[in-house]
């Protein structure tokens, strides 16, 4: 039997082991989104770049084969 004289253990509460468990793997969750979210972004810069010199090669080519022949 219960005493009912004090509250029940929350064994959620951050002190306990659980807690202090969950809150770290909450932690770790957080943490590899933001990676995986950084590197999505990081992919997204480097793709965009790489048009951008490819476009810039494909320009430069350009001018020069356009003044080889004027």
């Amino acid at each position: 039997m219960r005493d009912h004289g004090r509250p029940p253990r929350r064994t959620g509460h951050p002190g306990s082991r659980l807690g202090h468990t969950l809150v770290r793997l909450a932690g770790r969750a957080d943490l590899t989104g933001r990676a995986r979210t950084r590197a999505a972004d990081l992919l997204d810069k480097t793709g965009a770049m790489a048009v951008q010199v490819r476009m810039s090669a494909a320009a430069a080519v350009h001018g020069v084969l356009h003044r080889r022949h004027h």
